[in-house]
Formats: structure tokens, C-alpha cells, sequence
């Protein structure tokens, strides 16, 4: 049935090369996986996402809002920066909370890249920006500066067929005070996501998760994991929009374990993204003045032209006239 599903878009969308899209946390990416390919240099991604779910407080369904904001730039041909910022997140049981997290991170394609296949690692700088981290439903946060790094790899599945696949792993210390030192808090994280792109449409599967690594007494399925599906499509103006929903695969432990709680079991998301390219808008402006001289240039060739024909003309109406005779005294 998936299959029928696949052949069917691509009958009906066909396949070209698919616009850049960010990830939720900043970069080229999926939603929460990353891509090994960085953005082109002099370019700018810009993009917002929403996310909404519902908990169970006291008896009562109340939502939980949040707001993610973030910038990508392509710094060189194997270089990218981007930066993340959550500015609003309501908790119900907290109230209203301004402002969560920031990042900064800084990508790197390796010289190992080609067509088909694409390497990349990622380094990045995670700030707190709230008095109240690690909120329920929430994967772990904490209030100090934390740091990360992460393997990127992407493949081509196939020449015929627009199925990309994008895998990525790496390690998130939440306390860069304890520099490479093991804590409890030390956390491996992964993503793995599909992307089948077409002419107006980005569909793509993704599996993600935060584990602690030290902590001994939880078992894998008590970690924030969860299933992501969406797709990203063209929209007016060249706004790439985006829309999905998260389904929660974690399950809280039986005892009471230190920065571990329960998940949120689903959640949806709306976002947007616009591709801003300044170098093809001052490329396209240093162009039209360059066929604007050239018209200016041919105007005056033509001018000097026919005033030369025009001085040709009167010498030989010159030289045809017969030489006038001197009167004499």
C-alpha cells in the first residue's frame, strides 16, 4: 500500500530538485534530523515553527504552546551557521514562560561528499534563557551552557527514485563545566528520516530520541523517543510551509529515577520557512545596469554613425561643386 502511495505522488508530482528546508533546531534538515549538505554560500534560511499539544492537568485538558524561531546562513561551500531560539512556551501548571532555549551551531561538510552520498559533522553551543528548565513533557533541559557534536550522513537510495536517507548520532553534555567528565545528564542522541522529494512536495519519516547514558536504571523505552511525520510544501510568495505531528513511543519508568519523566504522546506542528538569496538579487540589479550602459553605449555608436554618414555627405556635395572663377581688378 506504501508503495502504491509513493508511485502515485511521484506520477503526480514529478521529480526535480527539492528547495532547501530547515530543520526545527536551525540547519538544512528533516524536522529534528539533520542533513549532511550545508546551504549555499550568501544564502539565508529564515523559519518559525508552532507546535501544540495537550496534557492532563488536574483533571482538565489544557494546551501546551511553543514557539521555535530560527536562522541559517551559508557561510562558504562547506560551511553553514545556524541559530535557534524558543521566545514563548506556555506550561499550563507553570504558567506562561517567556522565553526556553537558544543555540548556536556551525556545520561542516567533509571533503568525502559527493552526489550520491554526503558526510558531515556538526558542533554546537546550547544556552538557557529561562529560570525553569526540564518541564514536564518536555525531553531534558538544564540551566547551565551545554555542548554537543553530531556524525551527519545522507544517502541517494536510488538514481530513479527520489528517496534520500539521513542518519545522524552524537553526544549532548548539559554541563560544559564538566568538561568530557561523565555525568548524569550525558546524553546520546539520534535521528534517522526519509525524505522522497518531489516538484511541489517534501514528504519525510523520521525517528529521533535524547537517551541518558548514566543512568543504569532505565531501560531504552523510558527515554524521550518519538515517530515524526510530515511533509513541507510550496507556498505563495515562495514560502516553503510545513506540517506534521509527533507520536510519543516513551513510557515513564516504574521507580522514580532523578531528570526523568513523562512525555508527551503526540504533538502537531506548523511551520515556515522562506530561502532568501542575496547574491542572485544584487547579481540580477548589477545585471540590468550592465544592459542598461550597453543600451546607452549601442545609442551613442549609433548617433556617432550617422553623424559620420552626415559629414560624408557634405564633403561630397563639396567636392561636387565646381571651383568659382576670381574676379579680376
Amino acid at each position: 500500500m506504501l508503495l502504491k502511495i509513493i508511485s502515485l505522488c511521484l506520477i503526480l508530482f514529478p521529480v526535480v530538485n527539492s528547495p532547501a528546508q530547515s530543520s526545527v533546531f536551525g540547519g538544512r534538515g528533516l524536522f529534528r534530523t539533520l542533513s549532511a549538505q550545508t546551504l549555499e554560500p550568501g544564502s539565508f534560511l529564515v523559519h518559525t515553527v508552532f507546535a501544540t499539544y495537550r496534557i492532563d492537568d488536574q483533571e482538565r485538558s489544557k494546551p501546551v504552546n511553543i514557539l521555535n524561531l530560527g536562522l541559517t546562513y551559508g557561510w562558504k561551500d562547506n560551511l553553514e551557521l545556524s541559530t535557534h531560539l524558543t521566545p514563548y512556551q506556555s506550561i499550563p501548571s507553570k504558567g506562561r514562560i517567556f522565553a526556553g532555549h537558544s543555540s548556536i551551531a556551525i556545520k561542516w561538510q567533509t571533503p568525502f561528499s559527493g552526489s550520491v552520498a554526503q558526510t558531515a559533522l556538526q558542533a554546537m553551543v546550547k544556552l538557557s534563557l529561562s529560570k525553569k528548565n526540564n518541564l514536564a513533557h518536555e525531553p531534558f533541559s538544564s540551566n547551565a551552557v551545554a555542548w554537543g557534536a553530531r556524525a551527519l550522513f545522507a544517502v541517494r537510495l536510488a538514481s530513479s527514485f527520489p528517496v534520500k536517507l539521513n542518519i545522524n548520532i552524537g553526544y549532548l553534555d548539559h554541563e560544559i563545566d564538566s568538561f568530557l567528565k561523565s555525568e548524569t545528564t550525558d546524553q546520546l542522541v539520534f535521528g534517522a528520516g526519509l525524505k522522497i522529494g518531489t516538484k511541489s512536495f517534501i514528504y519525510y519519516s523520521e525517528f529521533s530520541g535524547e537517551l541518558f547514558l548514566n543512568k543504569p536504571d532505565l531501560h531504552f523505552g523510558n527515554n524521550s523517543i518519538r515517530f515524526t511525520q510530515g511533509v513541507k510544501f510550496r507556498g505563495p510568495f515562495k514560502f516553503l510551509f510545513d506540517l506534521g505531528g509527533d507520536l510519543g513511543l516513551s513510557q515513564p519508568p516504574d521507580i522514580v529515577v532523578n531528570d526523568v519523566h513523562r512525555y508527551a504522546q503526540w504533538r502537531i506542528f506548523a511551520g515556515l520557512t522562506y530561502h532568501v538569496r542575496p547574491q542572485r538579487y544584487f547579481q540580477k540589479r548589477t545585471t540590468s545596469k550592465n544592459q542598461l550602459n550597453e543600451k546607452a553605449v549601442d545609442r551613442l555608436r549609433n548617433q556617432r554613425k550617422n553623424i559620420d554618414a552626415k559629414l560624408d555627405e557634405i564633403l561630397k556635395e563639396l567636392e561636387a561643386e565646381p571651383p568659382k572663377e576670381k574676379k579680376e581688378k
